[in-house]
């Protein structure tokens, strides 16, 4: 409607990243693939819904203001049977500053999920009868598993913040993230990269350092079950602690860019996981 202004309403992508526009399209990022720790953990790879941009300069600087309203959905792989991960009301926003060699960015959204993973059905079902029951101690332990493993209703926000620098002789690239959940089996955490490289003409030799931790702590029994221990309560629990992750990455690589259409890309990377 304006110059300033872009009304999009349709299928866009999530903006949630310093790269939300081409984390998928290898060749314009400098290595072989996006650090896992920040670009794995979440499924979300589009919004089906409405976005509002708002673009303005000030003193050579440009600026940009987006908004978005939707929902998104993606099949995730579980062991043998697949995850239909829906949300719905999700909410973003992000600002943007870009100026000749340095562009940063802040973004923020949240969404609620809106289904369940089918493998869990079963368990969710005998811990609620358990809850039901009313058993001292049990019941409540019975109820919070329940609570913190079931994905249909849970809320998750994400915060980042992102920062390039390119001079045309060194090119400087770091973001760090924060999500938070209201159900424990569902991944989060703080996760942050920084990745530095060196122009050699046509050589761009990096070093990225990437690490992800979750906030949550390790998920102990606080009651004996009997004989449902290792029908119900072990696994319930299992699941909550199998979500947290707590692991580092050092990557080295190069770039040769053979032409102005084809790089080669060497990456060899170390990883850290803790039990």
């Amino acid at each position: 409607p304006q110059p300033q202004l872009n009304l999009a309403i349709g299928r866009m992508n999530y903006d949630a990243f310093l790269m939300s526009d081409h984390r998928n399209v290898g060749y314009s990022y400098l290595w072989v693939r996006p650090p896992i720790e920040f670009y794995s953990w979440i499924p979300i790879l589009f919004v089906d819904g409405i976005d509002v941009t708002y673009n303005f300069y000030n003193y050579g600087v440009r600026w940009r203001l987006k908004s978005q309203y939707g929902k998104a959905a993606t099949n995730i792989p579980m062991g043998e049977s697949i995850y239909h991960f829906k949300t719905n009301n999700l909410i973003g926003f992000s600002l943007i500053r870009q100026s000749d060699y340095l562009k940063a960015k802040i973004a923020y959204s949240k969404f609620s999920i809106n289904s369940e993973v089918p493998s869990f059905i079963p368990l969710l079902n005998g811990l609620n009868s358990i809850a039901n029951l009313g058993l001292p101690g049990i019941s409540t332990e019975a109820d919070n598993l329940k609570n913190n493993i079931a994905f249909m209703d849970g809320k998750i926000s994400y915060t980042t913040f992102g920062i390039y620098y390119n001079n045309n002789l060194w090119q400087t690239q770091a973001e760090i993230g924060k999500s938070t959940a209201s159900v424990a089996a569902v991944p989060h955490g703080i996760m942050s990269y920084l990745s530095i490289s060196r122009y050699f003409g046509n050589l761009s030799p990096f070093i990225m350092l990437s690490s992800a931790k979750s906030t949550n702590k390790i998920r102990n029994a606080t009651n004996t079950w009997g004989d449902l221990n290792s029908i119900i309560r072990d696994p319930a629990i299992f699941i909550i602690n199998s979500i947290r992750f707590n692991h580092r990455t050092v990557s080295l690589g190069l770039r040769w860019d053979l032409n102005s259409q084809t790089a080669l890309k060497l990456q060899w990377d170390h990883s850290d996981i803790k039990p």
